[in-house]
């Protein structure tokens, strides 16, 4: 299981990272500046990405969960992420709101907060798993 010193060992590396792509970015001549910013940015994003996600865990980490108060919750996450995708035949006879199937299951998702649930899921797997 993930420790809070671990997790912020890693948010501190991914700062640095960060802060390090910044100045390597800033010193190099670039030919094609849009390509180079584009890709820049790109490699950015992704490690705050990295730093949200990492926070997020570490918020989990500091409440001091037990191992199995974990496993406990992965599990009932799981169960719901599955029962709100069983669900969606019924929802969709119900609802009819577009014409699109993919704009369908869209909203049906929004409706069940299925976003914020796969991020628990990710969250909880990733500290139990270390």
């Amino acid at each position: 299981m993930k420790t809070v010193n671990e997790l912020s060992a890693e948010i501190s590396t991914n700062k640095f990272e960060a802060e390090r792509l910044d100045a390597d970015f800033k010193k190099t001549k670039h030919t094609d500046i849009d390509k180079a910013r584009r890709k820049h940015k790109s490699a950015v994003d992704k490690i705050f990405s990295r730093i949200e996600f990492l926070t997020t865990c570490l918020r989990y980490v500091e409440t001091d969960p037990s191992k199995e108060f974990i496993s406990k919750e992965v599990d009932r996450i799981e169960s719901r992420i599955n029962l709100i995708d069983d669900g969606y035949a019924y929802w969709r006879t119900i609802n009819m709101l577009s014409a699109m199937e993919a704009e369908r299951i869209k909203e049906y998702n929004k409706q069940m907060g299925l976003s914020t649930l796969k991020s628990q899921l990710q969250c909880l797997k990733f500290i139990l798993n270390g």
